[in-house]
């Protein structure tokens, strides 16, 4: 088989993994399993871009470069010319994730010269754990930097430099922490004798980190601050329980290198990412939810522990005898494909529940929120939950109901208040706000997770208006089972002629 042959074979799995990851966010998110956090912000904050004004995200509540330094994120506004949809960030994230795939694929073949390996590479990559979190959990600006690294690290081993410091760029300019990351992938460099492109790395992303955490985001943000700030240990023992405590840590690392059938650990030089990735995620006690394998924030350890587990195959080929040379990466290529069908099984990861019939069930809840949704005008400011704000994030203001604050609803005698656990005193006091809703969306269908209304306590939400009176400030407008859309009103009385704003 000739070698462009080889070549398009290599991009028949990402190929297959875009429509699987593709389809299956899509699927979770028209079933209402998206947030307001994360996608309602960015497809909000890509929108914006798109009518070319500034990225202040009313659901976040700050100029997004405030919270996360996320340049990068502009190439994809001419997609929003087009479909200005959260689907379309979903698919754009699916895309940009497996198509890291690709130069692994290329790397391992030219690394090591094997038929299989290549492709047990690939299929690693693109079922780890991390990425399945990830692509399967909303947008985040640190899942679309991982698919931008690995090509970046295609480029530095390949000696093609301008498209290295191209893709090094736009990495870095993805996220700040992402920094963290280029600058201990910069010390692989050197030890791979590339010195003074590591060397620069280094300096690079040394440098734009102090600049983006000390100087950039403060200055979009109002506290003047960088709220990710976190406290290096003091002592030895402190050092040693970054990485040690509490036991879920050793429990991901574990796994993390386990997914790669521990292959990475035999090319130690290139672990620095790994370590560096590891010490930024574990260091702070109060971000506890960055330890564990759950949500996103593994996935860009994929193309690092790819790349690592590529490297030690190929130093361990050449240091054995000749009539081993070919056995070696067979063994190291059924081993990677159990070990990533084993964590798949093991860790009940996302894409299993693609065989469940669940996954695919259309509810009734579900039909009577769309139906309610078209009601919707596009200009208007609406308060809203979590789980809805994505599907119509496509406005300047938009807010999701909870206590960070926006629009109090109070019932009047006849009616039960649905936000009685946070009562505003007064009748109209949300016209006291600047940032008044004119329209509230809710949907109170029973069982919904507590993250749809980031309240801990559910039972506190009732809503019980009847269609055609005033419930005290907001007017329901139209209703369709449990779903309804509210309007702003002045005064009580029947839900005729009543302006939509005041």
């Amino acid at each position: 088989m000739n070698k462009s042959m080889n070549d398009r074979f290599l991009f028949v799995l990402p190929i297959l993994f875009l429509f699987i990851y593709s389809f299956a966010s899509i699927i979770r998110h028209l079933h209402f399993g998206s947030f307001g956090y994360d996608l309602g912000i960015y497809t909000q904050v890509l929108w914006l871009y798109s009518q070319f004004e500034a990225p202040l995200s009313s659901i976040r509540g700050t100029h997004i470069w405030g919270d996360h330094f996320a340049p990068s994120f502009m190439l994809f506004t001419p997609f929003f010319w087009m479909y200005p949809n959260a689907i379309t960030l979903l698919v754009l994230q699916s895309l940009v994730v497996v198509s890291g795939a690709i130069p692994l694929g290329f790397l391992a073949r030219r690394m090591v010269k094997h038929k299989l390996f290549p492709f047990a590479v690939q299929f690693s990559y693109l079922l780890f754990f991390g990425v399945q979190n990830a692509l399967l959990f909303d947008v985040h600006m640190i899942t679309f930097a991982t698919g931008f690294l690995s090509w970046m690290m295609f480029f530095a081993l390949s000696r093609r430099w301008f498209l290295y410091w191209t893709f090094f760029t736009l990495s870095l300019l993805w996220k700040e922490d992402v920094s963290t990351l280029l600058a201990a992938w910069g010390g692989t460099m050197v030890m791979l004798k590339h010195v003074r492109a590591g060397a620069l790395t280094i300096l690079l992303s040394v440098g734009w980190f102090f600049f983006v955490t000390r100087v950039g985001i403060p200055l979009f943000n109002t506290d003047g601050l960088f709220k990710y700030n976190a406290s290096f240990p003091h002592d030895v023992q402190g050092w040693m329980s970054v990485f040690l405590d509490p036991p879920e840590k050793i429990q991901t690392i574990l796994r993390s290198f386990g997914s790669f059938s521990f292959l990475s650990l035999l090319s130690p030089v290139t672990l620095l990412p790994v370590l560096s990735h590891f010490f930024v995620n574990f260091l702070d006690p109060a971000f506890y939810g960055r330890w564990g394998i759950g949500l996103h924030y593994r996935v860009p350890l994929a193309p690092f522990l790819a790349f690592s587990a590529i490297a030690g195959v190929a130093s361990f080929q050449r240091a054995i005898p000749k009539r081993w040379k070919q056995l070696l990466p067979t063994c190291a290529s059924i081993i990677l494909i159990l070990s990533t069908l084993f964590m798949q099984w093991k860790l009940h990861l996302p894409l299993n529940g693609l065989a469940k019939p669940a996954f695919y069930k259309e509810e009734q809840w579900m039909r009577d929120t769309r139906e309610v949704i078209k009601h919707l005008p596009p200009d208007v400011s609406v308060g809203t939950f979590n789980n809805l704000a994505s599907h119509i994030a496509t406005r300047r203001d938009i807010r999701t109901i909870g206590p960070t604050g926006f629009p109090h609803y109070q019932g009047n005698a006849e009616h039960k208040s649905i936000f009685s656990s946070f009562p505003c005193g007064e009748r109209a006091c949300p016209w006291n706000f600047v940032n008044a809703m004119e329209y509230l969306l809710v949907d109170f269908h029973p069982g919904q997770p507590e993250i749809n209304f980031w309240w801990e306590n559910r039972g506190q939400l009732v809503w019980n208006p009847a269609p055609e009176t005033n419930s005290g400030i907001y007017c329901t407008i139209w209703r369709q089972g449990n779903s309804a859309l509210l309007r702003a009103v002045r005064e009580d009385g029947p839900c005729v002629n009543q302006p939509s704003s005041p």
